[in-house]
C-alpha cells in the first residue's frame, strides 16, 4: 500500500511531476519524501532543491531534473509539509 500525501499537497505533486518519482514513505525512482525529511533540510533548502537538484545528495538515485516552473507559494507548501514529515 502506497502511502498518500494529505489531501492539500497530493494535487500538487501531481501537478509538478513530484508523484513520478517520489512516494511519501517508499524509495521509488527518487528518495522517500520521509528519507528528505530526514536529512533536516530547511523548507528553503528544499525549494532551491527542487529548481536547482543537486543529484551529489543522493547519488544512488536517478539525477533529478529541477522543476523550474513551480510557483513559489506552491513549493514553500511541498517543502513545509516534508520538514514536517521529520518531526512524526
Amino acid at each position: 500500500q502506497i502511502k498518500k500525501a494529505p489531501e492539500d499537497i497530493q494535487p500538487l505533486l501531481v501537478k509538478y511531476t513530484c508523484a513520478t518519482c517520489h512516494n511519501v514513505d517508499k524509495k521509488f525512482v527518487g528518495p522517500s519524501y520521509e528519507d528528505i525529511s530526514k536529512r533536516g533540510y530547511k523548507p528553503k533548502q528544499i525549494i532551491e532543491l527542487i529548481a536547482n537538484p543537486k543529484p551529489s545528495n543522493w547519488p544512488t538515485f536517478v539525477p533529478m531534473v529541477g522543476i523550474k516552473n513551480i510557483a513559489k507559494a506552491d513549493a514553500k507548501l511541498i517543502a513545509n509539509w516534508i520538514v514536517s514529515l521529520n518531526s512524526k
